[in-house]
Formats: C-alpha cells, structure tokens, sequence
C-alpha cells in the first residue's frame, strides 16, 4: 500500500488499511505527484507498510504506554487522601 507523504495525517497509512491515503493524494495533488514522478522524486516520498512484527510491537509499546498511563492516574487517585498541600 503506498502512502503519500504531504497528507494531513501521513502516520495513518501503514495503520489502516481501509485508508487509500494514496488515492487521495492522486485525487488532491494531481499536480504535485505529477512533478515528482517527472523528476523522478516519487520513490524518494512514499512510504512501505510496515511489516506485521512491526506493527505488533508498535501496538504493544502503545497499549503499554496507555496502561502504564491509566496505573498512574489511578495510584494518584487512590493517594490523593495522603498528600500534604
């Protein structure tokens, strides 16, 4: 799957795959893509799919961050009766 670079959120497209960022790209940049296919700069700003244990790590590392997020809020809740202001 090919991700166009200069979209609004180019982070999305190795993360969904029901996303075309690409055919928006060619819809919405014509012109753009037109001149870096010409000087031969198109491969240089497309971006690969990340490969399935890339994306497994990317979901670990995020879904550590959230629950280490939530054991924080949560032990500062439950401590808030014992800090001194």
């Amino acid at each position: 799957m090919r991700t166009c670079v200069g979209t609004t959120f180019p982070w999305i497209g190795p993360f969904s795959r029901e996303v075309h960022l690409w055919m928006q790209c060619v819809t919405k940049k014509p012109a753009w893509i037109e001149r870096l296919e010409k000087n031969g700069e198109l491969d240089g700003v497309l971006v690969t799919e990340a490969l399935p244990g890339q994306q497994i790590v990317f979901y670990v590392f995020g879904y550590a961050a959230v629950a280490m997020g939530l054991f924080l809020l949560i032990g500062a809740l439950v401590n808030t009766p014992y800090i001194s202001w």
